[in-house]
């Protein structure tokens, strides 16, 4: 797997980032994400290939509980 080290920063820190860089008219590999069912509080696991042939918003959060 592809390591790009200094791509992305938090706290003003150089991260590493993990797999290549995105490719205009390339599309997105298949993954997971937690998704937090708002009628329970329960968290359930959503693929991108879940909601294939419909347009999609991710509105990613890094983290709630730490100064970001």
């Amino acid at each position: 797997m592809t390591e790009r080290i200094g791509e992305a920063f938090a706290l003003g820190e150089k991260q590493t980032v993990v797999g290549p860089r995105l490719q205009l008219g390339v599309p997105a590999p298949d993954f997971e994400l937690d998704r937090l069912v708002p009628e329970t509080g329960a968290l359930e696991t959503v693929r991108l290939s879940d909601s294939k042939g419909q347009v999609r918003l991710l509105n990613i959060v890094n983290s709630l509980d730490t100064p970001v």
